[in-house]
């Protein structure tokens, strides 16, 4: 269940939701460092490219279709929640929070991600997360 604050992370800008990602990737690292806002950015955007395949599968199926094609200023919410319903369904053992991995994905585009002519496919971009 998506909740305001959950929507909230829809209005923070990549940097700052690749910080947070970061935060949850490097949180339980032996002997953790403090890492700065630049490492933690490159440590989620490096994960994220790592893991686009998975995150593909995850969200670019049928279910994701109407939504994607529907996706005005006031749907965004639903898509919102449509991308965190399929990353908890469709990625086993996820490490970093759902709600900030959808909201970054919205950002990014899920024309993008999953490919504008071949949404349900898997099929988009191949470069990684470094924005549209």
């Amino acid at each position: 269940m998506v909740t305001q604050s959950d929507l909230a992370l829809l209005d923070l800008p990549e940097r700052q939701l690749d910080v947070m990602l970061g935060d949850a990737l490097t949180a339980e690292e032996f002997g953790k460092r403090d890492y700065s806002d630049i490492e933690r950015q490159a440590v989620a955007r490096r994960w994220l490219t790592a893991n686009l395949g998975r995150i593909r599968s995850a969200i670019c199926g049928p279910a994701l279709h109407a939504v994607l094609r529907s996706a005005e200023a006031e749907k965004r919410n639903l898509l919102f929640a449509a991308v965190a319903d399929a990353l908890i369904a469709g990625f086993q053992g996820l490490p970093v929070p759902v709600a900030v991995l959808a909201a970054r994905l919205v950002h990014y585009g899920l024309d993008d991600l999953c490919g504008p002519a071949t949404v349900g496919e898997g099929v988009g971009k191949a470069d990684g997360l470094d924005g549209p």
